[in-house]
């Protein structure tokens, strides 16, 4: 496993989709710390160690709304094995605007972005519990839910929500916001009351302003009385209404001022007038925020880098992106990494550059350096070829610090240019010394296989060619063939050879010198069994396949040929089966259908039908034939129509949210948004304790929520549900109709 953080998430997201009650994974301390922040922060009831064979694993019991609702929406990991992220306390932001969290691993554990922060200024507490400062001249009465705020630009009031309390510190000056409970809605509650307490304030005092700014010949926005009036290029002039407590002016005849003590009110204002004629990106024509950017797009004139429009564009971007594709495969395919000599390879963007030198054989990373390191670029843009210059000398560094003298350079896809040379250069004047690749003919071992002549009658005589068909290999398990026409046969051979050190390609060999399993291949009309060998038993096959064999390092290895006897087939076969072998351990699975069957295109298929046509398998949800469960499923779904919907509290919920001797029915619910509107009845259940003397109406109750309303001192009263929905009989309703 590359990175057992991503594979922990992943099992909490996929348990969470499928409702799952518990999710197990392998035990790991950050696993451990991970999930420890998750409980503090209310996200998962509890996690536990099990233990188990080979290595213990880890437990977490997820958590789910009375509904069934997911306290888990989203989950992911920023910081990765090769990109990691940083950030200080400075930096971290509020996620969805104090409703989620990040998780953070520093030297005093894994801890949550609200737990980091606090400790790194030592005593700085969250934005939600900061008191609010009242300043001079600013009368603040408080009764009840209801807040008042009195400044010189007017009076604001504002009603909160019961989860929280709000106070009036004469002494200091200050308005202070708490909380009752420490679940995530509360948390959220808290810190939204303590915002709109901060903005009321600031409204009262300062107020707030909107600029807008109108763009386009004959566009002019009026004030009349108290109507904006806008001509944005309709038949007719916009007018809006100006709400009471704005002050809107209009400076000139292309910009609007809005003011006001309220900021919502002043914000969903400007936003309206902005919806009139929102800025149109061709021509920027419209109304705007004042700073706005806006993003432009080219018409159908303009310039598409010399092509005529925007779609060959788009098509030569295609094409440019297929090229360079094409690269890549051609240089991963020349260059490998081995122990001795690793893979040194690069990846560019436009703000960052990586690179890793990587071991293929073991399939690791040995060292990496980027951009994104402090160690590496602790300032200033990493996008230029300065910065490249200083990866290449730190993973030359880091390189010869593992141990590391000789890398061989593989630049993917990207040109030996700009930000990739300079890499290079600087890896190569460091401590790393980058030998070429495996294309030299003096390094590998070459075996003609066919050469062909071909006359051209011309005038004066005969005009004679060459074709030679060429194996390439290092005897280390590197094989490839290469084709090369020329005039005479040396230059012929010598293209075919470099065309084969260009697609090389691994093959499979274990310690005896043989391949692992038995391979049956098929080139055109030429078929091939290979079949491994006991050691000492030697190349047993003939010319074209006895050649891949020896290029490829294949000591011991029976064959049998049948079909064609074209040489260039049989090589050319051979070496696409021996390359079947990679990374497998038993032969391939013969098809029972269709052309790799051998037995027909139609076999087992028919000749009717979607079975019957090339591509075709059955669907994920195929049921073997019968009604799908989806056309099973009633129209109206599984739910009873005929039900009544229920809403339920437990006493725990009731001792929190009510004082002494307070009155509970379904209307306080309704007003208070504790119950929604789509519910019916109201439900009292027994989980948790009561410690307040409350008069409790609801249409139903639990046998255990009564006796502990009646041991507190409280009144249980039994309210009558709505009657009964009787369903129609259709019988009777056809008769009655007749």
């Amino acid at each position: 496993m590359t990175d057992p953080i991503a594979d922990m998430l992943t099992r909490i997201r996929n348990a969470v989709r499928v409702e799952l009650p518990s999710v197990d994974m392998p035990l790991s301390k950050v696993k451990r710390g991970v999930a420890d922040v998750l409980k503090r922060e209310g996200y998962i009831w509890d996690f536990e160690e099990v233990e188990a064979k080979p290595a213990n694993g880890l437990r977490i019991s997820l958590k789910y709304g009375p509904n069934g609702e997911r306290v888990i929406r989203h989950i992911r990991r920023v910081s990765k094995p090769g990109s990691r992220v940083y950030s200080g306390a400075d930096g971290l932001r509020p996620v969805l605007n104090g409703l989620g969290i990040k998780i953070l691993s520093t030297s005093s554990g894994v801890i949550s972005d609200r737990e980091a922060r606090q400790r790194k200024v030592g005593g700085e507490v969250l934005i939600g519990k900061k008191p609010v400062a009242v300043p001079s001249g600013v009368k603040v009465d408080i009764s009840g839910r209801r807040v008042s705020i009195e400044g010189a630009k007017g009076k604001l009031d504002f009603e909160h929500r019961p989860e929280v309390e709000v106070k009036f510190d004469t002494d200091n000056n200050q308005v202070v916001v708490s909380r009752g409970a420490d679940n995530r809605m509360s948390r959220a509650l808290h810190g939204l009351t303590r915002a709109l307490v901060q903005n009321m304030i600031v409204g009262v005092t300062d107020g707030y302003e909107k600029r807008l700014e109108i763009v386009g010949v004959g566009y002019l926005g009026t004030v009349a009385g108290d109507t904006l009036q806008l001509r944005v290029g309709f038949a007719n002039e916009v007018h809006k209404k100006i709400p009471q407590g704005l002050n809107v002016t209009c400076p000139d005849q292309n910009h609007v001022v809005i003011n006001g003590p309220d900021k919502q009110q002043v914000g969903q204002f400007a936003a309206e007038v902005r919806a009139v004629r929102k800025p149109e990106p061709y021509k920027g024509k419209g109304i705007r925020y004042e700073g706005e950017q806006v993003r432009r797009k080219a018409g159908k004139a303009a310039d598409h880098n010399g092509f005529k429009n925007r779609s060959e564009t788009m098509n030569h971007d295609r094409y440019i992106y297929r090229l360079r594709q094409r690269r890549r495969w051609r240089n991963t395919k020349k260059v490998r990494g081995d122990g001795e000599r690793p893979r040194l390879t690069v990846f560019r963007s436009h703000k960052h550059i990586y690179a890793q030198v990587i071991d293929d054989e073991s399939g690791k990373t040995m060292v990496s350096a980027s951009t994104r390191d402090k160690e590496v670029l602790s300032s200033g843009y990493g996008g230029n070829a300065d910065a490249a210059g200083l990866v290449g000398k730190a993973v030359a560094e880091r390189a010869k610090a593992a141990g590391i003298e000789q890398v061989r350079f593989d630049r993917g896809s990207y040109k030996y240019h700009g930000r990739v040379a300079a890499l290079a250069d600087a890896a190569r004047e460091g401590v790393t010394r980058i030998v070429a690749t495996e294309s030299t003919r003096g390094e590998l071992i070459d075996k003609v296989v066919k050469i062909k002549r071909c006359a051209a009658v011309v005038k004066g005589g005969r005009r004679f060619s060459f074709a030679a068909m060429v194996v390439v290999g290092n005897g280390k398990g590197r094989v490839g063939w290469g084709y090369g026409k020329a005039n005479e046969v040396p230059p012929s051979v010598e293209k075919a050879v470099k065309d084969g050190s260009r697609s090389m390609i691994d093959v499979a060999i274990d310690e005896g010198g043989t391949i692992p399993h038995q391979v049956k291949g098929r080139f055109g009309a030429a078929q091939v069994v290979l079949v491994p060998a006991a050691p000492g038993t030697g190349v047993i096959a003939g010319s074209s396949v006895r050649a891949v064999c020896e290029a490829a390092g294949i000591h011991n290895i029976l064959t049998k040929s049948f079909g064609s006897n074209n040489p260039v087939s049989r090589a050319v076969m051979n070496i696409e089966d021996v390359h079947s072998g990679i990374k497998k351990n038993r032969a391939r699975k013969r098809l029972g259908r269709g052309p790799g069957s051998g037995h027909g295109k139609t076999s087992g298929r028919g000749h009717k039908g979607a079975g019957s046509r090339a591509g075709y398998s059955a669907h994920a949800v195929f049921e073997g034939g019968r009604m799908p469960m989806v056309r099973r499923i009633p129209k109206r779904g599984f739910n009873n129509r005929w039900a009544r919907t229920i809403f339920s509290m437990n006493v725990s919920d009731l001792d929190k949210l009510f004082d002494e001797g307070a009155e509970v029915t379904p209307e306080i619910l309704r007003e208070r948004d504790l119950m929604p509107s789509r519910f019916e009845q109201f439900k009292v259940l027994g989980d948790g304790e009561l410690s307040k003397k409350l008069k409790v109406s609801a249409h139903r109750f639990s046998k255990s929520a009564a006796e502990k309303i009646k041991q507190a001192g409280g009144e249980v009263i039994e309210v009558p549900g709505p009657a009964p929905v009787v369903k129609p009989n259709k019988k009777s309703k056809a008769a009655k109709s007749e």
